[in-house]
């Protein structure tokens, strides 16, 4: 039907994606490559680090959340509790954010070795 013409499926997108990511030159990869680890390298924390620091936030965050709870309403712990909660969020998106910069890293790489192996065999012949 109608709702369905323009739509892929994703294994046809995977193919159309695997097809346009070759057909980059390696200069346009290799610049992507440092574009993403000029962005990466100079942030304060790695992937990792986030993971530690999400963990104890989370932590904190349920234990604040149980002695709010327990006790009357106090405008004070309110604000700690949302100042904590948006900690979290930034935490969360940062990490995310890591993550996709990360995972079009690897894709990069993954690109110029087949590019490599494929100029070598060429080479070869």
């Amino acid at each position: 039907g109608a709702a369905s013409e323009g739509t892929v499926s994703l294994e046809n997108f995977q193919t159309q994606a695997e097809t346009h990511n070759m057909g980059l030159q390696t200069k346009e990869l290799e610049y992507i490559h440092l574009t993403i680890n000029s962005i990466l390298n100079p942030l304060p924390t790695d992937y990792e680090e986030d993971q530690k620091i999400l963990s104890e936030l989370m932590q904190g965050h349920e234990d604040f959340q149980n002695s709010i709870q327990s006790g009357k309403r106090d405008h004070q712990k309110e604000q700690q509790y949302l100042f904590l909660a948006d900690s979290i969020h930034a935490i969360q998106y940062r990490m995310h954010v890591k993550l996709s910069l990360m995972t079009a890293l690897k894709e990069v790489d993954r690109i110029l070795l087949l590019k490599q192996k494929k100029s070598d065999i060429k080479i070869d012949l």
